[in-house]
């Protein structure tokens, strides 16, 4: 079976009130993403939530989410790869927001959305972090290359 690894899923109450309290998301329906900078964890760890009010039974419930973890593991690497390299992490809860059940495919595209427009806003980040940086560097003059060569 093809099951997400217990290290990737987020347990913690405190982190996801937190998660709920302040965090970026984004939506593409028929779900939803929370989203934020993890500072303890290296690497990508979520949770998945249906709501009771929308889905009544927890056989319903239960298929969505187990839909949701799978389109999640098959297109985790998007986002792993990059929070690697970049020794981050990221904290985040998929909240199903439809009304109506959906076909695995509309879950998969959606989620799959989701997490591309996780992926470019850290680059943004870490791009603009670069840049400020080298800023830095320029002022305080640690990168002056032109006085080393006038020494040659």
């Amino acid at each position: 079976m093809n099951d997400l690894p217990k290290s990737l899923r987020l347990k913690n109450a405190l982190v996801i009130s937190a998660l709920f309290a302040k965090s970026d998301s984004y939506s593409s329906f028929p779900l939803k993403i929370l989203w934020r900078i993890s500072d303890s964890v290296v690497g990508l760890r979520c949770g998945f939530s249906v709501p009771k009010k929308s889905f009544k039974r927890a056989v319903h419930r239960n298929l969505l989410k187990r839909r949701m973890r799978e389109s999640f593991r098959q297109h985790r690497h998007l986002l792993e790869n990059f929070l690697k390299t970049k020794d981050t992490g990221v904290e985040a809860v998929f909240l199903y927001v439809g009304k109506k059940q959906a076909e695995y495919q509309v879950i998969d595209d959606s989620l799959c959305q989701l997490l591309q427009l996780v992926l470019n806003k850290m680059q943004k980040k870490h791009n603009e972090s670069i840049e400020q940086i080298m800023e830095s560097y320029k002022h305080s003059g640690s990168l002056d290359t032109d006085d080393s060569n006038k020494n040659l």
